[in-house]
């Protein structure tokens, strides 16, 4: 799968001003597989590219970036996330 955008949408005012890449490490159980490359785009969309697909992992990795506001939605559909 390469750059496949996930259904899931950063909210306005978390969203990076640039497009941001991550590399997140996988495991499996105790097996370590390929990373991934995850990018967290200023329009707010998510999108992965990784060689394998299906069963369960988890993901390890970390990030930053300036956020296109200072002000986060404190209202709507927005409102539940909190800090």
């Amino acid at each position: 799968v390469e750059n496949s955008k996930l259904g899931e949408k950063i909210p306005a005012g978390f969203k990076p001003m640039v497009d941001t890449q991550v590399v997140l490490y996988r495991n499996t159980g105790v097996t370590v597989v390929n990373p991934a490359l995850w990018s967290f785009n200023a329009d707010g969309s998510i999108a992965h590219t990784e060689n394998a697909s299906g069963g369960n992992r988890v993901y390890r990795g970390h990030a930053s970036w300036f956020a296109e506001s200072t002000a986060p939605a404190t209202t709507g559909t927005n409102f539940q996330i909190r800090r």
